[in-house]
């Protein structure tokens, strides 16, 4: 009985830290290409693809405060277009007065899969490649959400960096979960390109996951 008592307490001393943030795994399940907008000419069911950079980002209610951050607020509708304009680049602080309209996060909010070393935050892998090129279809990486899980302004993003003929950036909405305590800890998204759709040429990024 004082066995029991005693790993009672440890439950309740431990409940809390998983109500401010918790280890987080992600499941990305991709189809066979990604990222092949930028081959019109090409028969949307031939087209093949290129690496696909994809940025996790955490987002807790106080980065709200600062002005150039208001965009990132769950409601406002953001795209991967905007976002890879405007993420932190190398060099940048929380006081640098030069970064104009470019939004701050420090790195370790920022989970990076790409094959550019310059790109801002915590590097989690390479860029996808989709299911054929990377023999798999489905893997995981994992990252660190160290804020309050249930706060109406607390949103996990998954940003796809798809190209278009032109290089630009398609407005692809990201896969978004919001608050993540509505959500389970292992996380999922599909990403890649459906033939079928016209919108931004096919290219998609959903969040997959279950909610508690």
């Amino acid at each position: 009985m004082r066995w029991g008592w005693r790993r009672a307490a440890a439950m309740i001393v431990l409940a809390p830290i998983c109500l401010t943030g918790c280890a987080r795994k992600l499941s990305i399940t991709q189809t066979e290409f990604v990222n092949n907008a930028m081959w019109p000419a090409a028969e949307r069911s031939s087209r093949s693809g290129e690496p696909l950079e994809l940025n996790i980002v955490c987002v807790y209610p106080a980065d709200l405060n600062r002005a150039e951050n208001s965009r990132l607020g769950p409601d406002k509708g953001l795209t991967s277009d905007i976002w890879f304009r405007d993420r932190p680049i190398l060099g940048d602080t929380a006081s640098t007065a030069s970064r104009g309209s470019r939004f701050w996060l420090p790195s370790d909010q920022i989970f990076v899969m790409s094959n550019d070393t310059t790109a801002f935050g915590t590097s989690v892998g390479p860029a996808l490649r989709g299911a054929r090129d990377d023999g798999r279809a489905t893997f995981q990486v994992e990252f660190d959400f160290d804020g309050s899980i249930h706060h109406s302004q607390s949103v996990i993003y998954v940003f796809g960096k798809f190209v278009d003929r032109h290089g630009s950036v398609l407005p692809v909405p990201p896969a978004k979960w919001n608050p993540p305590g509505d959500y389970k800890a292992s996380i999922a998204v599909e990403v890649g390109c459906n033939p079928q759709q016209s919108v931004n040429e096919g290219q998609f990024i959903r969040n997959t996951t279950e909610r508690r």
